[in-house]
C-alpha cells in the first residue's frame, strides 16, 4: 500500500517453459548409434538423447565376372559405408564348343572293332581327344590355386583352416584364389564347414 506500507504475497504465474532446439551434434552411422543435444532457447538448460544407428543398405555387387572355366565372385556391399557383409562364388560357365566336340566324338566312335585291343586304343584316343580339346578353351587369366591352401605356402596347416573361418565370419575379404581355395566343399559358399574340413585334412584326419 502507497499510504501504510502494508503488503502481501500472491500466487506467483505459472512459469512459461522451456523452448528446447534439438542440434545433432554426432550422426548416427549405419552401426553406430548418433547423439542429439537440445538446448532451451529462454534459459540456455540443455541435455542429449541418443539417434538410433540407420543400419546397412546393402545389395550384391559383381567383383569378378565369371567366364568359361573360371569361377567369378560377389559381394554384398553397404552402398554407404561400403562394409562387404557377404560374398559368393558365381559357378564357372561352360562353353558350348567343348560340349559340342565331346558329342560329336561319341557319334562318331567306331561301332564295329575286330578285337577288344582295337576297342581299347580307340576308347583311349578319343579321351585323350576330348581332354586336350577341353584343355585348350580354359581361359589363361584364371587364378593358380590349390584347393585348401588358402594362403598359398605350398602346404595345408591349421593357419589355412583359421583364414577359411575369418572368411565366413566376413572379417576377411578373400582374393579370387583364395574364395576359390576356400570352397573345400564346392558349394559355391565359404563356411565354418570348410575351415573344419581344412583343419581335419591339415591334421591328417582327412584327405580332400
Amino acid at each position: 500500500c502507497k499510504a501504510c506500507d502494508n503488503s502481501y504475497v500472491d500466487d506467483a504465474t505459472d512459469a512459461l517453459g522451456h523452448d528446447y532446439v534439438e542440434v545433432v551434434t554426432t550422426a548416427p552411422t549405419c552401426t553406430e548409434k548418433g547423439v542429439a543435444t537440445l538446448t532451451c532457447s529462454a534459459c540456455g538448460d540443455s541435455y542429449t538423447e541418443d539417434i538410433a544407428e540407420t543400419g546397412h543398405t546393402a545389395e550384391w555387387v559383381v567383383k569378378t565376372p565369371a567366364g568359361i572355366g573360371v569361377a567369378g565372385l560377389e559381394q554384398y556391399i553397404c552402398t554407404v559405408c561400403n562394409e562387404v557383409l557377404d560374398s559368393r562364388i558365381i559357378p564357372a560357365e561352360v562353353s558350348s564348343e567343348v560340349v559340342s566336340e565331346e558329342e560329336s566324338e561319341e557319334v562318331t566312335a567306331p561301332e564295329e572293332t575286330t578285337s577288344s585291343e582295337e576297342v581299347s586304343e580307340d576308347e583311349t584316343t578319343t579321351e585323350s581327344e576330348i581332354t586336350s580339346e577341353t584343355d585348350d578353351t580354359t581361359d589363361p587369366s584364371k587364378p593358380e590355386y590349390t584347393i585348401g591352401d588358402i594362403d598359398n605356402d605350398g602346404k595345408i596347416s591349421a593357419a589355412d583352416a583359421r583364414k577359411a573361418l575369418r572368411i565366413s565370419a566376413k572379417l576377411d575379404i578373400p582374393s579370387e584364389s583364395e574364395a576359390l581355395a576356400a570352397d573345400v566343399n564346392n558349394d559355391n559358399k565359404i563356411t565354418a564347414s570348410d575351415a573344419r574340413k581344412i583343419l581335419r585334412v591339415a591334421a591328417k584326419l582327412e584327405e580332400f
